[in-house]
């Protein structure tokens, strides 16, 4: 069996024409990962050695060497060769192949059918797919390439409501995970082998062609129930809940990329950190754990999601509690808080202006959840607000620091320290925030550095200079605060054309399509009375070339605006 270049060529140039697509700088990813299931392994004494992974990384335009470095990769025996169908930030470490944090944009969403009933994949899926591959005898991958790219939070929980709904392989759900590559081969593991797969590859072959139209991201957000329901499941009724809950996370399951990922860094662990993961715990199991969660932090500085994979790739060791557990990330998020150490203010009499300054400066880099409105500082907090129809509904509201809010936000990231005299040994030792260093902080009304925060929105809308503001988070140029409440909003283009402009009028229009207006400047004054609602921002009348001042209404049919 050989490698079909022509099929890899194009399955390069629709990644690279999607990619290209992505506003912000970034990497294309290419990885190989492969077992040779004809010898045996050394540890185990079982047919299998896992080849050392390859991993590279690409600039979104350059299709020649991303097709060159794919045909040496899967020309080579006992390599699988993958890419994932987003975009990773442009400083992403070398050999890495990133993890879903570390995504700038994502191009698509990939269908993993792996199971007995995998040839029903077009009756699986809520729409039809782009492009499809069959990546071994009776299994498919199914791709939905995106007309724009996507924000990876807007495109996360889409993937996983695709994987409920069609009861796909746990990869779906995983927005960086890396997918086969049409024209490369796939050659089976040690375990495929004894279930009785033959150990000569079979090529990975283009099930569904390309044909150069893409989908409308939010066409697959209507086409998916909002609840997950899925429309049919694999044999046996298993829901993914239930999977996890029996233990079968990816990377306990020998085979995965999570698995092969996870036992490749276990290879460069000191030896004895090696048993400890590998054996269950001895006593007390929680201290045990927090004990190599806080060592692979401090003395190999993993980051959170390897971790947990090493832990769940030893379901019978030093996780053993959480083998049947899915909250393992905020236990590791926890010993990460615990053992990082905070900077450090030792309290001086005499320095209450440089100290305050110092707890100024770290609360702004190490909180980022802090503002200043007014004369006042506040953060923002969950509420619940009456709308239509006596229903409550939750929403995100600003909320006044008074003191002892103050101490607590300070004494979360910051290690104040107090000279104690009264031991034979001098030492400093950490105590909670003073508090005059608070009362001092609070007080300092017009000399905050905190940022500005004019407002909170839920929706995304216009800055004042007509750019579109969609990014969760705070927006220092316009001082607003954007919470989306966990809602999925389609991409907005960075420069809409006056096509754009006449559609959405149009759906605008929708609204108050029954409402008996006297004439056309009537409508005009509803539809600019909407859109000023929703913009976040106050328009000044504009003045024509014709020297007139203008209402709304009356600049919304005049042509000769004047950018002054």
């Amino acid at each position: 069996m050989t490698i079909n270049t022509k099929w890899i060529s194009g399955h390069c140039a629709v990644v690279r024409d999607l990619a290209g697509r992505v506003q912000q700088p970034g990497k294309i990813v290419v990885a190989a990962f492969g077992e040779d299931p004809g010898r045996i392994n050394s540890e185990t004494g079982k047919p299998g050695v896992r080849l050392p992974p390859k991993v590279a990384h690409f600039d979104i335009g350059d299709l020649a060497s991303v097709h060159k470095h794919l045909c040496e990769i899967a020309g080579q025996p006992h390599y699988n060769a993958y890419m994932p169908l987003a975009i990773f930030r442009p400083d992403l470490p070398a050999g890495s192949k990133g993890a879903e944090k570390d995504i700038v944009a994502c191009f698509g969403l990939v269908a993993d059918f792996d199971d007995a009933d995998a040839a029903r994949w077009a009756e699986r899926l809520p729409i039809p797919p782009q492009y499809v591959l069959e990546t071994s005898s009776g299994r498919f991958q199914a791709f939905y390439l995106f007309t724009k790219p996507v924000p990876p939070e807007v495109a996360k929980p889409v993937a996983e409501r695709l994987k409920a709904y069609a009861g796909c392989d746990h990869g779906t759900a995983d927005i960086s995970h890396v997918w086969r590559v049409a024209g490369t081969l796939n050659w089976p593991n040690a375990k495929k082998v004894n279930e009785g797969r033959a150990a000569e590859p079979q090529l990975v072959k283009v099930a569904q062609l390309f044909d150069g139209k893409t989908i409308a991201f939010e066409k697959l957000v209507a086409a998916l129930p909002d609840d997950g329901a899925a429309k049919t499941s694999k044999p046996g009724g298993t829901s993914s809940k239930n999977r996890r809950r029996a233990g079968s996370h990816p990377a306990s399951v020998e085979g995965t990329l999570e698995y092969q990922e996870a036992q490749l860094t276990l290879a460069f662990l000191p030896e004895e950190l090696q048993d400890e993961i590998r054996r269950p715990a001895e006593g007390d199991r929680s201290k045990a754990l927090f004990r190599v969660i806080a060592r692979l932090i401090k003395e190999r500085d993993l980051p959170d999601d390897l971790i947990e994979k090493l832990i769940y790739a030893h379901p019978k060791g030093i996780g053993e509690k959480y083998a049947d557990r899915s909250d393992l990330e905020k236990e590791i998020a926890r010993v990460r808080a615990k053992t990082t150490p905070k900077p450090v203010i030792r309290i001086r009499g005499g320095a209450l202006p440089d100290i305050v300054d110092q707890a100024e400066q770290i609360l702004i880099e190490r909180d980022g959840d802090m503002f200043q409105r007014g004369n006042l500082i506040v953060r923002p907090g969950l509420g619940r607000i009456k709308a239509a129809d006596a229903r409550e509904i939750q929403t995100t509201r600003l909320i006044p620091v008074k003191l002892h809010h103050m101490r607590e936000r300070f004494a979360r990231v910051i290690d104040f320290q107090k000279l104690d005299r009264r031991s034979r040994l001098p030492s400093w030792n950490s105590i909670d925030c003073p508090k005059e260093v608070a009362e001092t902080y609070l007080e300092r009304e017009g000399q905050w550095q905190l940022p500005a925060l004019t407002r909170v929105i839920s929706a995304p809308t216009l800055r004042a200079d007509g750019s579109v503001l969609d990014e969760p988070g705070y927006d220092r140029q316009t001082g607003l605060l954007f919470d989306p409440q966990g809602a999925a909003f389609p991409q907005l283009a960075a420069s809409p054309t006056r096509d754009d402009a006449v559609d959405a009028v149009g759906v605008l229009k929708e609204l108050i399509a029954t409402f008996p207006f006297t004439d056309d400047a009537s409508r005009s004054v509803a539809l600019s009375a909407i859109l000023t609602a929703s913009s976040g921002h106050r328009f000044p009348r504009r003045r024509c070339t014709c020297s007139r001042r203008l209402s709304p209404a009356q600049a919304s049919r005049c042509w000769s605006i004047s950018p002054q």
